[in-house]
């Protein structure tokens, strides 16, 4: 019997370091039926040139002009053959099973997406940290995507299989999109799909420390991808069902923006925080050590953001 061909599709700008251990990775997949797609967009380091080796070794890779991850990865969706897709980006590793796991998973749940368990590290992945989260089961979408708002933890690309047919139907990624725009793709997978399926076996590990969370990236452009992810997924969300729980999850996701992008945008916190109490409100806490939730317990949340602020340009601890 044929097995069904998996596509990992790789977005891949200024990775020289880290594309080399990516690729690795998804050639040594156990599951014998596997096509890797990167698309090399617009690299200014040595990128290129450690793509070349692994063209010579069947990894087909596409020059891009410089247009972000999103364009990157609808281009390699367009490119692929696969029955199941992975998008990976090029600075986390697969586990060698990974994929096999995933496919024979799918394969008796069609309709589903499935994710996995995944663990951050620094410098190797024998040295990745598993940090048990709740949405680590098998959940329906809604449930899924609540759970998730809510802190019940979240998943990146690489640790999703998306069958072609639930990705057809999400659509493609948005590409107007830079910071979480992999938030606003995956809720339009998960709610596209009969249901998301946990496999406990499959592993991905995350590399930390890349400069691509929010607090690396806190110019004007990007905090305001981040604003405008908090409102077209809460809406297809809340398209999919409104009540008590997705309207406290979707409060939760603007109320999370807003503590985020404070000290760098709080013109979009406010608006945010608005959107938050126009949805009923939410009952999340500004994150922050000790100190900072003295002060917020007495002079408010963005006072005690101020001050962390400035502590921190001044070289203090936060």
């Amino acid at each position: 019997m044929t097995q069904p061909l998996v596509s990992v599709l790789i977005p891949c700008r200024n990775a020289e370091r880290t594309v080399a251990e990516t690729l690795e990775s998804v050639l040594c997949q156990t599951w014998g039926c596997v096509e890797a797609i990167v698309v090399e967009n617009g690299s200014t380091d040595d990128t290129a040139s450690v793509l070349e080796s692994f063209s010579q070794r069947g990894v087909h890779v596409i020059r891009h002009e410089k247009s972000g991850a999103g364009a990157a990865r609808n281009r390699a969706y367009n490119e692929c053959s696969g029955e199941y897709l992975v998008f990976l980006d090029a600075d986390d590793v697969l586990h060698r099973e990974k994929i096999s796991h995933q496919v024979r998973l799918l394969e008796d749940n069609p309709g589903c997406v499935s994710c996995c368990r995944w663990g951050r590290f620094v410098e190797q992945p024998d040295d990745a940290v598993f940090r048990e989260y709740p949405v680590w089961r098998d959940m329906e979408p809604v449930d899924w995507l609540t759970t998730s708002w809510l802190g019940g933890g979240m998943m990146f690309p690489g640790t999703w299989m998306i069958p072609r047919a639930e990705a057809e139907s999400a659509g493609p990624w948005n590409e107007s999109l830079s910071l979480n725009d992999d938030g606003e793709y995956f809720t339009r997978v998960v709610l596209a799909s009969a249901g998301v399926r946990f496999h406990s076996d499959a592993i991905v590990y995350y590399r930390a420390g890349d400069g691509t969370n929010l607090s690396a990236a806190m110019d004007r452009a990007a905090l305001e991808s981040g604003f405008r992810v908090c409102e077209l997924a809460t809406n297809r969300l809340l398209e999919a069902e409104r009540s008590d729980r997705t309207l406290k999850a979707s409060a939760t996701m603007f109320q999370r923006f807003a503590y985020d992008c404070f000290s760098n945008a709080p013109d979009l916190a406010k608006q945010a925080e608005l959107c938050a109490q126009r949805l009923g409100g939410s009952d999340l806490k500004a994150p922050g050590g000790t100190l900072f939730k003295a002060i917020a317990a007495v002079a408010g949340w963005k006072v005690a953001k101020r001050l962390q602020s400035l502590r921190r340009n001044a070289g203090g601890s936060s």
